[in-house]
């Protein structure tokens, strides 16, 4: 029975390595959506997946910088202002009433939303929150006391 935990636990690790390895490899970057400014498309919780593009146009649901961190909302209109031909772009959140207050410079786009994974990201945020460590600490302790009752033997 132990085998079998220890080969199931070595199914995962590998896959999860594949995994992690296959996105950096295509430049696929994951994100929670921690608000529901795109509902009904992407909501709070949601894990997406972003791919950086050459160019971004109209409709296209990119994710950005921002002041306040990483903002994805959708492009609603597109502005050429120089002749580098660096464009602006206006966007807005599908749940919000207004377009957002500033334009989106094309240096500060991450990429567009290839992939919504639902409720994903909700596992993604308790990973990494401090009550998943105290779980993995519990955990650790908890083996650790097991496997020196089992040396004691």
């Amino acid at each position: 029975m132990e085998h079998i935990k220890y080969i199931t636990l070595n199914i995962f690790l590998i896959l999860f390595v594949l995994f992690a390895s296959a996105g950096y490899l295509i430049k696929a970057k994951p994100l929670v959506v921690l608000s529901n400014s795109m509902a009904p498309l992407i909501k709070k919780g949601d894990l997406i997946v972003i791919f950086e593009n050459k160019e971004y146009e109209v409709n296209d649901v990119i994710s950005f910088k921002n002041k306040g961190g990483i903002v994805t909302h959708r492009v609603v209109s597109k502005k050429i202002i120089d002749f580098q031909n660096n464009p602006e772009f206006k966007t807005k959140g599908d749940a919000n009433s207004s377009t957002d207050f500033s334009l989106v410079s094309s240096k500060n786009i991450i990429g567009k939303v290839r992939f919504i994974i639902p409720l994903l990201g909700f596992l993604f945020m308790y990973l990494q929150s401090r009550y998943f460590v105290y779980l993995l600490t519990v955990l650790f302790i908890f083996t650790l006391i097991r496997k020196i009752k089992n040396v004691k033997r």
